[in-house]
Formats: structure tokens, sequence, C-alpha cells
């Protein structure tokens, strides 16, 4: 059929263009956050913000069903990476950040919100156990080698932590808990697993360098998840030190992330970078953590720069067609 003939271009769209939605609905979450102190403009531009990543992951979506259809071959190709198939749980995360986006900027809960958020949790449940199940497999039968392992990892793992900021104002405390411990439990299974993977392999690929800032995610997600439930002030501040030196330790890259080439692992600071300025606000909205509300909303500014700058080059790979190429 002629359509089939115009869909080649789906044929090397992998399951990572799931990772700039969350992206801009973290940024979103931000803006949504900065309202408090902006007023009005931030939720205009937090609104702008989840328009368009509600547009890119159903776009997405709909773009990785065709593949399945036109060229499933390489889409169960990616199923079976040992770094690609950790990526679809972006989508399910995708859907959890964007439930409580719209929550935060509509305050509307009702069921189609519920059911939203419900399957994004239960669907990042169950990649969570795909994904660690395939840990238990030998190399021959689909597993995990260690030294696949990169900090992308913590998308299946930590992501749990992230179900909370939809599932508590939708009045699912329970369920929101019971993920929220999952999460809590494999972040230091995965950093574990990834230091032993770096002592005993090196440093990871060149090209994979930008996602060193996912290690900001599990304790700013943690942090915020926790501050729904009314946790004592310095636990908060504590993940808030642990993800400041994360991003530290992230930031001591940068110079080799400036001179690589641009492709979709550079989208790896977005959400990172989203999530701690969202913390950041947060708690410079508290009493005691006045100081660092400027802060904040300086980086939620930078933040906003890096994403427009993503996108753009983004954009820009996808006319020239260097990001739907397969890999060397």
């Amino acid at each position: 059929m002629w359509w089939r003939s115009r869909l080649h271009v789906l044929e090397h769209l992998s399951p990572a263009w799931f990772v700039p939605a969350m992206g801009w609905t973290g940024l979103g979450l931000s803006w949504a956050r900065a309202i408090q102190g902006l007023g009005e403009p931030a939720h205009l531009v937090a609104l702008a913000c989840a328009s368009l990543a509600s547009l890119m992951l159903v776009g997405v979506g709909l773009g990785m069903a065709l593949r399945w259809r036109v060229h499933p071959a390489p889409f169960w190709a990616d199923a079976g990476h040992p770094v690609k198939h950790t990526f679809w749980s972006a989508l399910p995360i995708g859907m959890v950040l964007l439930a409580a986006l719209w929550i935060s900027l509509t305050h509307v809960t009702h069921v189609a919100m519920t059911l939203w958020w419900g399957v994004g949790a239960l669907g990042e449940l169950a990649t969570t156990l795909w994904v660690i199940a395939r840990w238990l497999r030998p190399k021959a039968a689909g597993g995990t080698p260690l030294s696949a392992l990169t900090p992308v990892i913590f998308l299946p793992l930590v992501g749990n932590l992230l179900v909370p900021w939809a599932g508590v104002p939708l009045g699912h405390l329970t369920w929101s808990s019971v993920q929220m411990g999952l999460g809590l439990l494999l972040w230091p299974v995965g950093f574990t697993l990834l230091w032993v993977r770096l002592r005993r392999f090196g440093p990871l690929p060149a090209h994979m360098t930008p996602t060193w800032f996912i290690l900001v995610v599990p304790p700013s997600a943690a942090a915020l998840s926790l501050s729904l439930f009314d946790p004592p002030g310095g636990l908060l501040w504590t993940l808030w030190g642990i993800a400041a030196a994360c991003l530290m330790w992230a930031l001591t890259q940068l110079k080799t992330i400036v001179q690589l080439e641009f492709g979709l692992p550079h989208w790896g600071m977005s959400f990172p970078l989203a999530a701690f300025s969202a913390l950041c606000l947060k708690l410079g909205q508290t009493p005691e953590g006045g100081w660092l509300l400027p802060a904040g909303q300086l980086a939620v500014g930078i933040t906003t720069l890096v994403i427009l700058w993503l996108s753009i080059k983004s954009l820009q790979g996808l006319l020239n067609g260097h990001l739907l190429q397969p890999e060397g």
C-alpha cells in the first residue's frame, strides 16, 4: 500500500523518543511549582508545556504503534536490546507525569484522569518487573549483561517514585506508597550495579555521557514524593543534598557533553534538571528555605533554555534525517 512506503522513516524510531515528552512534562511541573512566586505567566508557560508534552507522548505512541505494524523486526529488536529496552518505561512514566501536571494546573481529578494515571502506574510496575527479571537470565536467554548497564537503568527502577505525584492528589495514598516503596528499594540496587559496572568495565560509551544526569532523578523524585506525606523536614533537605551532589558530579562531564555530536542521549539531561529545579522551588517556599528560592527560579530558567536547545537540535536532526538512522 502507498502509505507503507511513506512510513520507512519509522524503522529507526527508538522508544527513547518518549524521553523528550518526559522532559517537557518535567519542565511544565517546574513552572507549575513556580506559579506561587511568578503568578499567571508561569501558569501559561506550564500550560504550554503540558499541551506540547501531551502531543509529543501521543504522537510518539502512535508512531511506535505504526512501527510495530510496518517494521516489526526492528521493533522487537529494540525490545530485546540490552539498553534500549529500558526506554519503554518512559511511556508509562510520561503518562503518570502528565496526570500530575494536568491535575496541578486544572485541579481536575475525575474518573478519566484516574484511569490515565492508573494505566501509567501499572505500566510502570510491569516494565520494572520486566527489566529486573532480565537480570536473572543468562545473556544467551536475553539477560542483561553487567557491561550494558548505564544510568538509563534508573528509568524503570525509580520511575515508581513518581507515581505519588498524581496518585496522592487523586486519593490513592496506599497504592502510591506501595509503588514508591518499590522505587526506594531499587534506587540503591541500581546505583550499586552501576558503580560495579563502572569499576569493572570503565567509563560509559562517550555518546551516553549525558545520561549521568539521570543520577539526579532518584533523590529529587523521592523528596518531592515524600513531601506529599508530611515527612520530617530534615529528610527532604538530606535528599536535596544528595541530588545536589549528583548534579555536581554530572556537571563534571559537561565539557565532554558539549563536544559530542548531538543525539537522543542528550535528552537524559532534561527531566533530571526539571526535577531538581522543582525540588529547589519546593524547599525554597518553606520558611527555612527562602534562601533557595532565587536559585530555584534560576534553575527553572536554565532548564527551560536547555530543553529549548534540545528541542531545536532534535527538530534539526529529524529534518536532516540524522536522528532516524541506524546506529553505527
